[in-house]
């Protein structure tokens, strides 16, 4: 179980997981579970702190992906206290080596530097327990893992244009540029709180391969972004890939299973039209498009060659060695295709007494030479040959039977 902080006062509106009836120790052992959560806070009705302990008072208990907290008498607020991660440095990736100190912003991308990295996998397992540098939920490579040149910000690109669905009218709003400038400090931009949903666009003058991103939000009010999606766009409108902020955290690493090609922009978007969007920059690790296409990007990781790798081996043979003789290929299966529906005659315009010949004609059902016989599958075919030859005859006869009938009934209505 983790150790959490008591405080009188509340976590702030937003960055909602659960709320209902709960005794704290419910409450606690729930937020233990979720790696998100970060707190839970209640309302002291009764002027008293709730019991800590107590199994059967309840009480209406929020949890919160935030740990955002203001002071207020009437209110209790407990925050989780989980540890930072031992031996583990977020670097990144500079030019003649791959674990630098984050000096360079020009270069990347991050990269996980220590014993204490997990496998790229396990990352979401590992917070449960303790706090990464960053929130990565699809883990980051280690950094001797990382081999080639490194990549650019190619947020920072001369071409490339921030901007803000509003604008915030006070002095902490410093413009969408300064998320682009390459520097993390405590200056960000600041959107209007109402008429949203905000929205932070970062426009490429042409096309990117994006390979990661990372979102560093402001000191304070972090819990603001909670919910926000991260969503990379073709230069036609399609989205190609999103990422969905889910706790209240300093900084954000999302790192695609692959490169995502072809980007024109990048969004930030808030999930509701109450909310200021604010942070303090953006940084995208790519290349351009065209440059990726030439071949001209080397940087790779140990994945990527050792998926390589074992696509060469699979498909490659040794000098000399005797041909590789493939099994058959069983055919697919399928069922043979449904009898035609029976023509119908056109209705004659002025019914007319047929003769005794031309009824006798019309209603002979081997006109078109059809037998109600089953028919003779060939002599090597198994069981199954002779199911299917048996039901395709039968239908047949059947139709053949319902035409006739057909034409019966209407030969007597023109006699009659």
């Amino acid at each position: 179980a983790m150790d959490y902080s008591q405080h009188h006062g509340y976590l702030g509106t937003g960055a909602d997981l659960i709320n209902g009836t709960f005794t704290i120790p419910e409450a606690l052992k729930l937020c233990d579970e979720l790696t998100d959560c970060l707190g839970l806070t209640t309302s002291m009705s009764s002027g008293l702190p709730p019991k800590l302990s107590s199994r059967s008072q309840t009480y209406q208990i929020w949890l919160k992906a935030s740990s955002d907290w203001v002071a207020h008498g009437s209110h209790f607020t407990l925050l989780k206290l989980r540890p930072d991660c031992p031996k583990v440095q977020l670097l990144r990736m500079t030019a003649g080596s791959a674990a630098h100190h984050h000096t360079h912003p020009k270069t990347g991308p991050y990269c996980c530097g220590g014993d204490g990295c997990p496998a790229k996998d396990r990352y979401t397992e590992r917070e449960a327990r303790c706090d990464m540098p960053a929130s990565m939920p699809l883990g980051m490579e280690q950094c001797g893992h990382l081999a080639g040149s490194p990549l650019q910000n190619v947020a920072m690109r001369a071409d490339s244009v921030a901007s803000i669905s509003s604008s915030w009218p006070h002095a902490e709003n410093r413009g969408a540029m300064i998320a682009i400038d390459g520097t993390v400090d405590a200056r960000f931009f600041h959107t209007n709180c109402v008429g949203g949903p905000q929205h932070f666009r970062l426009q490429f003058g042409t096309s990117m391969m994006v390979a990661q991103l990372a979102l560093h939000n402001r000191l304070d009010w972090r819990g603001r972004l909670v919910g926000a999606r991260v969503v990379l766009f073709h230069s036609n409108n399609t989205e190609l890939a999103s990422h969905r902020l889910s706790s209240a955290r300093g900084m954000y690493v999302w790192t695609p299973h692959t490169f995502v090609q072809h980007v024109a922009r990048i969004d930030v978007v808030l999930p509701s039209a109450e909310g200021c969007l604010h942070f303090a920059e953006l940084e995208a690790f790519g290349a351009p498009q065209s440059a990726f296409d030439a071949g001209e990007i080397t940087f790779s990781h140990s994945a990527d060659r050792e998926a390589q790798a074992a696509t060469v081996g699979s498909t490659q043979t040794a000098p000399n060695a005797p041909p590789r003789v493939l099994p058959p290929v069983a055919p697919i299966a399928h069922e043979p295709p449904p009898p035609p529906l029976p023509t119908l005659p056109p209705a004659a315009a002025t019914p007319t007494r047929p003769t005794a010949e031309t009824a006798t004609t019309e209603a002979d059902p081997n006109e078109e030479q059809h037998s109600c016989a089953a028919g003779e599958p060939p002599a090597d075919a198994g069981p199954s040959a002779w199911l299917i030859a048996g039901a395709g005859s039968a239908t047949t006869c059947v139709l053949l039977l319902v035409q006739a009938l057909w034409i019966k009934v209407q030969w007597l209505n023109v006699w009659s």
